[in-house]
């Protein structure tokens, strides 16, 4: 729809909406999901992603950040290190969605706005070509 063969990445920042996430996204938009969190499986993350990663996973080994790195080279390349991506806070509060960006500061260093992303929460990014 409209993508014209270029990739576009989406980041939600998930803490309690266990339980939103999958009914909300995971079967309505059928993308692929990669969680980003050192912690492993989170509760009620929809399968097959609760095998992705293991507790003993860190995020320097995840394929998703080898993907935000590869982001990260292209921003910075042209001064702009982010990537366009939507904060779920926004859609859970009830107020419309509206574009944030997960601001790459480094290939190890990842913020949402202007939040570090914590271990204790869950991170997951959707990418569609």
């Amino acid at each position: 729809m409209g993508d014209r063969g270029h990739k576009r990445a989406y980041l939600y920042h998930w803490t309690y909406e266990a339980d939103w996430f999958p009914n909300h996204y995971g079967a309505w938009h059928n993308e692929d999901v990669v969680y980003l969190t050192q912690q492993g499986c989170v509760l009620n993350a929809p399968t097959p992603y609760c095998n992705v990663f293991t507790p003993q996973t860190t995020p320097a080994s995840m394929p998703l950040v080898s993907k935000l790195q590869g982001f990260w080279s292209a921003f910075a390349a042209k001064g702009k290190p982010d990537v366009r991506g939507w904060d779920a806070y926004t859609h859970v509060v009830g107020r419309k969605g509206k574009p944030h960006y997960l601001s790459i500061e480094s290939p190890t260093s990842f913020q949402v706005k202007s939040s570090p992303i914590q271990v204790s929460q869950c991170a997951f990014l959707n990418t569609r070509v």
